[in-house]
C-alpha cells in the first residue's frame, strides 16, 4: 500500500518504521529539515521537508498515488487540512490525530465527516481509556481491550507469595478450572511465548487473555489481595487528568488533584464535582500527608514535567500509596520506568501509535502490543474458503512459527479459551499472539485460502 504520513515526530517516525518494515511504500512530510533528513537516513522511505497544507508539498510526497494518509503532527489544524487535501486527491483512507474534543467527538457542528476524516483519533481520550482500564482491574500492570466486548489482555506481576509462582503452566491449568491462557511471560529483558511445560517464576510479568466476568475468580491466583480502588490522588491538572477525574467521579471514586499553578488549580476545581483540588507540588511530603497519601489506592502522576512525575511517584510510594501510575511524554522512558518501582506507565504517543496501527492493519479487527512492542496480538476474522476452517488448534499450530500462539477464539461474541482439540469454525475470530517478527508469517498462514473454495 502507498501511504503518506504527515508528521515525523515520535508517532510518525514509529509508524513509518513499522509500516515500511511490513512492505508498504511510505512517504513522510515534516516541516523540520532535521527530522526529514533523519527519516531518509534511518529507513527506506521518501521524506519531504515542507508544510502538508501545501498541495505542491503533498504532490512531492506522491499523494496522487497514495491509498492512505495518516496525519499525526502536533497541530490539529494541519492534520485536518491535510485530510481535506488528501480527499481532493481521491485518497481512500484518511486518519487524523485531533485533540480538540469538540471536533473529535463528532457531537459539534463540524465533525470527522465534514473534514473528510475517516478515522479521527483523540490521544487524550485514548490515554484516559487506558488509565481507566488499569484502575478498574485491581493488580493489573497493563490492560488492553482488543475489540470484543468484555474480553481483555491483562498483564500481572507475579509476587513470591502468588499461588501460581514456581509452577508449570500445564499443572496450573489442570488444577484451576477456567484458568486463562498465558500468552506471554516477561522475564527481565526477555519476552517468552510460553508452552505447557514452561514455568512461571516469582518476579515474572505474565499476560493472559480473559473475560472480565471471570476476573474475580482469577485474581486470587496471582495476588492474594487485590482490593477495589476507592481513593486516587492525581498530580497535575491537565486536560487528560481532568477527563480522568471526571470519569472516576462517575464511578464514585474519591479523587484528589494536586496542581502547582494556583490559577489552574482554581479553574480545575470549577470543572469537577466532588473532587478535591489542592494547590502545591506533589514532591512536598506535608502536602501528600494532607491528601491522605497513605490511604491512596493509586497515585497517578500526569503533570507535564516527566522529572517531577518520577520524583513525586517515588515519594508517594515511600509514604504509603498502594499503586503508582506515571505518565511520560517520552516513549524511550517507558522501559526505564517499568524497571523501577512503578506499577504502570502510560505514554500517550505509544497509545496513539497503537490506536492508529489497529485501524490500518488490513484483515485485522484489532491489535494490542505489550512491553514496548516486544510482543503483540491481532484478532483475525475467518471467512468462507480459508484452510483453517474445520481444523483443530493442534493441527493449525503445527504450521505456525514457534514464537506464536492462538490465545483465544471468539465465537458468536463468546470467548473460548482453546485447547488442542478446539475446532475453528467459519466466522470465528482468532486472537493470534506472538513476537512481532513472527506475526506476519503466522497471519498469512491463518488467512490462507483453499485452492478450490469450500468452507
Amino acid at each position: 500500500m502507498n501511504i503518506v504520513i504527515v508528521g515525523a515526530g515520535s508517532v510518525g517516525f514509529n509508524l513509518a518504521e513499522q509500516l515500511s518494515a511490513e512492505g508498504h511504500n511510505i512517504s513522510v512530510i515534516d516541516q523540520s529539515a532535521a527530522r526529514a533528513r533523519r527519516m531518509n537516513e534511518r529507513m527506506d522511505v521518501l521524506a519531504v521537508e515542507g508544510n502538508a497544507t501545501s498541495p505542491s508539498v503533498m504532490e512531492k510526497a506522491r499523494i496522487t498515488d497514495a491509498e492512505m494518509l495518516i496525519a499525526v503532527t502536533e497541530s490539529d489544524e494541519v492534520n485536518m487540512v491535510a485530510c481535506l487535501l488528501a480527499s481532493h486527491y481521491k485518497v481512500r483512507w484518511k486518519i487524523a490525530r485531533v485533540r480538540n474534543p469538540e471536533i473529535s467527538s463528532g457531537e459539534g457542528p463540524i465533525g470527522p465527516a465534514e473534514l473528510a476524516v475517516d478515522y479521527m483519533i483523540n490521544p487524550d481520550e485514548a490515554t484516559v481509556d487506558s488509565m481507566i482500564r488499569l484502575i478498574e482491574t485491581p493488580g493489573a500492570l497493563e490492560v488492553a481491550n482488543f475489540g470484543v466486548d468484555g474480553t481483555l489482555l491483562l498483564g500481572f506481576a507475579v509476587p513470591e507469595d502468588a499461588p501460581i509462582a514456581g509452577k508449570v503452566i500445564s499443572e496450573i491449568r489442570a488444577a484451576i478450572d477456567e484458568f486463562p491462557l498465558v500468552v506471554a511471560i516477561s522475564r527481565g529483558e526477555e519476552v517468552i511465548i510460553p508452552k505447557g511445560p514452561d514455568r512461571i517464576e516469582p518476579g515474572d510479568d505474565i499476560y493472559v487473555v480473559i473475560h472480565q466476568d471471570t476476573l474475580p475468580f482469577f485474581l486470587p491466583s496471582v495476588n492474594r489481595r487485590a482490593d477495589e480502588v476507592e481513593k486516587v490522588i492525581v498530580y497535575g491538572a491537565t486536560r487528560t487528568s481532568i477527563a480522568f477525574a471526571q470519569r472516576l467521579e462517575k464511578k464514585k471514586v474519591n479523587v484528589t488533584i494536586i496542581e502547582p499553578d494556583e490559577e489552574i488549580a482554581a479553574a480545575t476545581a470549577g470543572k469537577l464535582g466532588r473532587a478535591l483540588v489542592l494547590h502545591g507540588v506533589a514532591t512536598d511530603s506535608d502536602l501528600l500527608h494532607e491528601a491522605n497519601i497513605s490511604r491512596a489506592d493509586f497515585f497517578v502522576a500526569v503533570s507535564s514535567d516527566d522529572n517531577s512525575n518520577l520524583m513525586a511517584a517515588l515519594l508517594a510510594r515511600k509514604l504509603g500509596a498502594k499503586k503508582i501510575m506515571v505518565m511520560t511524554s517520552e516513549p524511550e522512558y517507558v522501559p526505564i520506568l517499568e524497571s523501577i518501582d512503578i506499577d504502570a506507565v502510560i505514554n500517550p504517543r505509544i497509545v496513539t501509535f497503537n490506536e492508529i496501527l489497529r485501524v490500518i492493519r488490513r484483515g485485522v479487527e484489532s491489535i494490542v502490543r505489550i512491553k514496548d512492542g516486544k510482543a503483540e496480538g491481532v484478532l483475525l476474522h475467518t471467512a468462507k474458503g480459508q484452510k483453517v476452517i474445520g481444523q483443530t488448534i493442534r493441527k493449525i499450530g503445527e504450521g505456525l512459527p514457534p514464537d506464536t500462539i492462538i490465545a483465544a477464539v471468539i465465537r458468536s461474541d463468546q470467548l473460548i479459551i482453546p485447547n488442542g482439540n478446539t475446532v475453528i469454525e467459519r466466522d470465528d475470530s482468532i486472537f493470534l499472539f506472538g513476537l512481532p517478527e513472527a506475526i506476519p508469517r503466522a497471519q498469512r498462514r491463518l488467512m490462507k485460502k483453499k485452492l478450490l473454495g469450500g468452507d
